[in-house]
């Protein structure tokens, strides 16, 4: 079986010029990472099956946007349930995006899903890389990731067809999601 290449979202133009809205339900706060944080963020990360090498840790670290490493917490307990991280990131594994932005490391704790933290926390991380001055911002993501392409797809990003089994994947995206699949709202390159 090969492995299928990535999904890739895109900010269309019309979400520069009206950014997503963060709102947070009771019982949550958001923060910025701070220093003290890195040991427990990567454990977190681990946890959601991110593993990285040192070297790995380093250019991530690296290509942060100064307060860009958003953490949601629940007050509580004041444990972090949720987290993604705005990234100077022109080239991707499957496509380059000239000055081009990621959305990375979306994730919410288990049992803190289905409150839309996920919308919200990329709402944040969405609305920092507009600030940045940004004018390419991408989310990639896998096919399964069913609830947080749901997410990203309320919030306003659309699919890029970037080559030529992507609109077959993107149809059936949708269909699983019980949403309208629209070609016309896709980008696309040629390929």
């Amino acid at each position: 079986m090969t492995k299928k290449s990535a999904l890739i979202l895109l900010c269309p133009e019309e979400l520069f010029h009206s950014p997503p809205k963060s709102t947070l339900p009771e019982g949550y706060y958001v923060r910025h990472y701070k220093e003290d944080d890195q040991e427990d963020y990567l454990r977190l990360l681990e946890r959601e099956g991110w593993t990285l090498s040192e070297h790995q840790v380093d250019d991530f670290f690296s290509r942060i946007l100064p307060d860009g490493l958003f953490f949601i917490v629940y007050e509580k307990t004041n444990e972090i349930v949720a987290s993604a991280v705005a990234l100077h990131n022109p080239k991707s594994s499957y496509y380059t995006f000239p000055f081009g932005s990621e959305i990375g490391f979306v994730f919410t704790s288990p049992i803190h899903r289905n409150k839309g933290l996920g919308r919200s926390i990329t709402a944040f991380v969405t609305n920092r890389l507009i600030s940045a001055g940004y004018k390419s911002i991408r989310l990639v993501t896998n096919d399964y990731r069913l609830p947080a392409l749901k997410a990203y797809i309320n919030i306003g990003f659309v699919p890029f067809l970037y080559s030529g089994d992507m609109e077959e994947r993107w149809r059936e995206v949708y269909k699983e999601l019980h949403m309208e699949f629209d070609l016309s709202r896709c980008i696309t390159t040629e390929f």
